[in-house]
């Protein structure tokens, strides 16, 4: 049985960028039926958005509930996704997007995972429990994640003769 993680996350930016990623997130709404028995739309139809391949990119669960700010920089959403947030993702849509900057707080108790990158608790009043994942922690958790997929992939063709 996999583990689901909720991720809520907090994006900020400019009016400009942060309305063109809420528009990217409210065309794959408006094109796809929710999938997912906690209601939301894949992450890989945001992925194929950005022009990225789902294949190559982690992107493994559904996002839910989007909600643009009045203040109009600021635009919130949770995501449900298998073993690990979907860092790798949303490093993409900072890359696109330059003004973009994200804040997370993510937790699964059954495995003790408790993270979040809001160091000065802006977004996020998060206990003592809650590792704090600086962007190294990040880009070193995409590497470990992308050798592990990697290999996993590789093991489920030889055993299997199949793709996950």
């Amino acid at each position: 049985m996999s583990n689901w993680i909720e991720t809520k996350y907090v994006f900020t930016g400019s009016k400009e960028e942060i309305s063109k990623f809420n528009e990217i997130i409210d065309k794959v709404f408006k094109e796809q039926e929710e999938n997912s028995w906690w209601g939301g739309i894949n992450l890989d139809y945001i992925v194929k958005e950005l022009n990225e391949d789902p294949n190559e990119v982690d992107c493994r669960g559904t996002i839910i509930n989007p909600k643009l700010l009045k203040n109009k920089t600021t635009l919130k959403f949770t995501t449900m996704t298998k073993s690990h947030s979907c860092y790798e993702l949303f490093e993409i849509v900072c890359k696109k997007f330059s003004t973009l900057q994200y804040y997370f707080v993510a937790q699964e108790p059954s495995i003790d995972i408790y993270e979040t990158n809001d160091k000065e608790k802006k977004y996020f009043k998060c206990g003592k429990k809650y590792k704090y994942m600086s962007k190294k922690d990040i880009q070193r958790e995409i590497k470990v994640l992308k050798k592990f997929y990697k290999e996993w992939n590789e093991y489920i063709q030889t055993r299997f003769g199949m793709k996950e």
